[in-house]
């Protein structure tokens, strides 16, 4: 009994769009050092890069697209049309974050300045 629910929850956890957020995912770098040119107060509808990460993955299907521009600024567009917005800590971060995420994430239109 104990082996079926645990192959039950596996399944069950195994089969669904959303992706596990975490270390893997904040620490992606371009590496180009990049420095922003905006500051999170200028930003209406500001979430930290964490929060906007785990935002994005918790629900990729709800996601319709993701910009960024030259000021390290990234607004990511729901399907509802509802966005939220962050600041990459270098530029091209959030372009990996949707490489790394892979399938759930493929429809996710990409956009940048």
């Amino acid at each position: 009994m104990r082996t079926t629910i645990i192959i039950l929850l596996a399944f069950i956890y195994g089969c669904n769009d959303k992706v596990k957020p975490g270390v893997e995912y904040y620490e992606l770098s371009s590496g180009l050092g990049w420095e922003a040119k905006i500051k999170p107060e200028q930003l209406k509808k500001y979430v930290t890069w964490h929060e906007a990460i785990d935002i994005l993955l918790s629900n990729p299907s709800d996601v319709e697209a993701v910009g960024q521009g030259h000021s390290l600024q990234v607004n990511v567009v729901f399907k509802n049309n509802d966005y939220i917005q962050t600041i990459e800590p270098d530029i091209d971060n959030i372009f990996m974050v949707l490489k790394k995420c892979g399938k759930p994430c493929a429809h996710i239109q990409q956009f940048t300045e």
